[in-house]
């Protein structure tokens, strides 16, 4: 099957409206009621008798979920949602709630769905319709390119959901929330898709889709020789023994409206297209996933494509290095010595930390040559950080206690988790000093993801610096709302109420 970047960017999404009163509501194939453990739904007079019949069994526990159908006929469907004790309900308890109900419906072939929006919170009306409005967009996710013909591409899907009694002024605000989902399914497409179409070619090739798309954007694809010109020798040795793909960079800005002072933010993502370990081979059971190396690459691009569509006025700067990290003779080879952008040598002492690599480049380049205010860096970068931190939670490194400070804090809006690590210096002494070298570039399995940190903070010299190690969140075996099982498109959300703060 051909698949274009196009293919990505075009797919229809489920849409968000707000009506008033039940009674005003336009028709659809389902109405979904809430309440909170101990009370029932007040459920509109239609309903009441199909409501009554199952007091006994609904008692508004978070995630309970109930089907009823109007004289036994589904064209009439209504479903009563539990979200818990009253107290406990936090926006992310919410998001959940309306994420698994996205989940569920995804399998009911419902085109239009109405939901009442939960009142007996204690959370303010702007908490609760982000809440439900980001559960029921990301819920609705699905990955149809690998299914046959007559199963998950034929389905019919969820195309809108009403949310009823909400305030028309909030509408605003609902779409903007619906932009950045779709950007978020962007990555979500471009990280499940398989390897061998997600070249750092095509990863090129959706940067440039998306400038002819916004005049706000200027997107170029460097080529393997206009790398090598301007000294990226890491990013080169990690993709020396690509013969299929050759190793791209991605350079891209976007500056719209008046931005602030100060706050031109430059981000890094990782695009390692493939990691096969290099020559230091991953075993079975560690590279079944790592079509997800470029999760980085995938969400920095989405979250541009995000404030264009939003028309921010911010100034932002995105570089993608993007290899595979192949196995083959012409291979990197452990041992070996490579000069970086910024003139440090590394001593290859293991070619499966090869992201770092690739990522000192940009660092150094980008700083030196693009001057941002702020520079964050995403990578799924060391198995220690999702070991420490698990599939729900990102590692957070900082040179800089005002940058870290404003990541968490958008952490907080959007619902994603992070950890604010320590970059401990005494441990790039004991793990990665070299004796050939000015510096290794791994270590031993103490601290992995702090001297992963240690390594990339080497190659910034004074800018304000964030690295966000996703290698627990960005692909996961589990479902965990409001992330899927498989890609998750972990960090779109945070990265765009970063550039509001």
């Amino acid at each position: 099957m051909k698949i274009t970047p196009e293919d990505f960017l075009d797919r229809k999404w489920p849409t968000l409206s707000i009506t008033k009163k039940i009674e005003s509501r336009n028709l659809s194939d389902l109405l979904v009621l809430t309440s909170v453990e101990g009370k029932m739904p007040n459920a509109p007079k239609e309903w009441s008798d199909e409501v009554k019949l199952v007091e006994d069994e609904f008692k508004g526990k978070e995630g309970q979920l109930i089907f009823l159908y109007k004289n036994g006929k589904k064209e009439k469907r209504l479903a009563l949602l539990g979200l818990g004790k009253k107290e406990k309900i936090e926006k992310r308890s919410l998001q959940k709630a309306f994420f698994e109900l996205a989940s569920h419906l995804n399998e009911k072939e419902l085109s239009k769905v109405s939901v009442v929006v939960p009142t007996d919170t204690t959370l303010k009306t702007e908490e609760v319709l982000q809440a439900v409005a980001d559960g029921l967009l990301l819920g609705s996710y699905i990955f149809p390119f690998h299914k046959g013909k007559t199963d998950e591409k034929e389905k019919k899907r969820v195309t809108s959901f009403a949310l009823i009694g909400a305030d028309e002024k909030w509408l605003s605000d609902l779409k903007e929330r619906e932009t950045v989902a779709r950007a978020v399914f962007f990555s979500q497409d471009l990280i499940n898709a398989n390897a061998d179409l997600i070249t750092p070619g095509f990863l090129g090739k959706c940067a440039q889709a998306i400038a002819k798309r916004h005049k706000e954007i200027k997107a170029k694809v460097w080529t393997k020789a206009q790398a090598e010109k301007a000294g990226w020798g890491l990013f080169l040795a990690v993709g020396q023994g690509s013969i299929k793909s050759e190793p791209v960079v991605i350079e891209a800005s976007y500056t719209a409206g008046k931005a602030k002072k100060g706050r031109h933010t430059l981000l890094v993502g990782k695009g390692i297209t493939f990691d096969t370990g290099g020559l230091n081979l991953k075993p079975t059971g560690g590279m079944e996933t790592m079509k997800c190396d470029m999760s980085g690459a995938a969400i920095t691009l989405a979250t541009m494509w995000a404030a264009a569509m939003l028309k921010m006025p911010v100034q932002l700067s995105l570089l993608i290095p993007s290899t595979e990290n192949p196995i083959g003779p012409d291979s990197f080879k452990p041992g070996d010595v490579f000069t970086s952008y910024l003139g440090k040598t590394v001593e290859i002492t293991n070619t499966d930390a090869e992201g770092r690599l690739i990522l000192a480049d940009a660092l150094a380049w980008g700083e030196k040559n693009l001057k941002p205010d702020q520079i964050i860096d995403l990578a799924t970068l060391t198995g220690a950080c999702a070991v420490a931190l698990g599939p729900e939670c990102a590692g957070l490194f900082s040179n800089d206690d005002k940058l870290a400070a404003k990541i968490v804090e958008a952490g907080q809006n959007s619902g994603e988790l992070l950890w604010r690590l320590p970059l401990i210096e005494s441990y790039k002494k004991q793990q990665l000093k070299s004796h050939v070298a000015d510096i290794a570039n791994a270590g031993g399995r103490e601290g992995g993801a702090i001297t992963a940190a240690l390594f990339l903070q080497t190659f910034v010299t004074k800018t304000p610096w964030a690295h966000l190690d996703i290698a627990g969140c960005a692909y996961t075996k589990y479902v965990a709302p409001p992330y899927p099982k498989h890609a998750t498109g972990y960090g779109v959300r945070l990265l765009i109420d970063f550039l509001k703060i």
